[in-house]
């Protein structure tokens, strides 16, 4: 089988409902639904082989969002990135019990390709993830690409 990478996969997504929910913006009821329609969606999604976070302060999410300036995200309020960050981290800590946890600190490169050293810097982050599986799941191309062999990987 191929592996798939997945940018925010189905398991993190209660990550964000828990922060909307905690902070006031789903009811009870609304966050019970929620949750009984994710325990049986994710009945039949296998855990992923790998999570790989991309790690970044609360400054560099906000400076990187507003560098995108996105129309959605222009009146985050004060303290969502904190509270999102803090439920991320619980969410991780369950998953790193259940698969491997490869934490990348991301903030430095802002998203990775554009700035000096970027390029190496993903290859070193795709070899820790290699390391991580114990086998030789991902390799690099000549372009710097990766490929993907024989497992799943979802973040």
């Amino acid at each position: 089988a191929e592996v798939h990478g997945l940018d925010r996969g189905v398991h993190g997504d209660v990550t964000f409902a828990r922060t909307v929910y905690e902070r006031g913006g789903l009811t009870e009821a609304e966050w019970r639904t929620y949750c009984a329609f994710m325990d049986w969606t994710l009945a039949g999604v296998p855990d992923p082989d790998l999570v790989v976070y991309l790690e970044s302060s609360v400054e560099e999410l906000q400076r990187n969002i507003a560098l995108r300036d996105r129309p959605q995200e222009r009146s985050l309020p004060d303290g969502y990135l904190a509270h999102l960050k803090r439920n991320y981290a619980r969410w991780l800590e369950a998953m790193s019990r259940r698969c491997k946890v490869v934490r990348v600190p991301w903030g430095d490169y802002g998203g990775g390709l554009h700035r000096s050293g970027g390029v190496e810097y993903v290859a070193q982050v795709i070899n820790e993830c290699r390391s991580a599986l114990g086998d030789d799941l991902l390799a690099l191309q000549p372009h710097g690409k990766p490929t993907v062999k024989s497992r799943e990987v979802v973040q």
